[in-house]
């Protein structure tokens, strides 16, 4: 009986130290991680400093994430950056500008218990993040390569506040006032 309490408390402890040293692994990448990204943000603030210095006075600038609109009414030049690129067009280069906020819904689960639990945190977090990939300004331009920019702005599942409206009718009022007068 003594041998049996003995492999249990064993095989427990083993289990404790195989648990600690995975936990303590996956806590260090995550902090490289992290390091590796905000180093690259780093990189990226620079290099997007140099980029917006170019411009002789920027008058209105939004940036989020990765995304960046700036403009500069004396050249009349548009500075837009995403995740794909960045790139600076001339007033007449630009066709035309929208938003789009999306506000899809989660899917349901019509039943009770754990599984379905998990699959409406599974929903809810899949339909937040596709609706924030969704939301922001897009600007039809003059070019080949990337005829359609989206500038990113903040999401919010309550949007009560409607900030990310009111800023995004900003822009779109700005547009309509230095390249809608072209």
């Amino acid at each position: 009986m003594k041998i049996v309490y003995f492999f249990i408390v064993f095989g427990a402890l083993i289990m404790f130290f195989v648990s600690f040293i995975l936990g303590l692994v996956c806590f260090l990448m995550g902090g490289l991680l992290f390091i590796y990204k905000r180093k690259d943000f780093k990189e990226n603030s620079s290099a997007l400093k140099n980029w917006l210095e170019s411009a002789k006075k920027i008058d209105y600038k939004h940036v989020y994430k990765q995304s960046v609109i700036a403009i500069d009414r004396q050249s009349r030049k548009i500075y837009l950056k995403n995740s794909t690129g960045k790139k600076t067009y001339d007033f007449s280069e630009i066709r035309s500008w929208r938003y789009n906020i999306s506000m899809d819904k989660p899917e349901r689960a019509h039943s009770r218990g754990l599984a379905y639990a998990i699959f409406e945190v599974g929903s809810l977090i899949s339909t937040s993040r596709n609706n924030s990939s969704k939301t922001g300004l897009y600007i039809s331009v003059k070019d080949i390569e990337n005829p359609e920019w989206r500038i990113e702005f903040p999401y919010s599942k309550k949007m009560k506040d409607n900030k990310t409206k009111k800023e995004l009718n900003k822009w779109m009022e700005i547009l309509n006032q230095y390249i809608g007068d072209n």
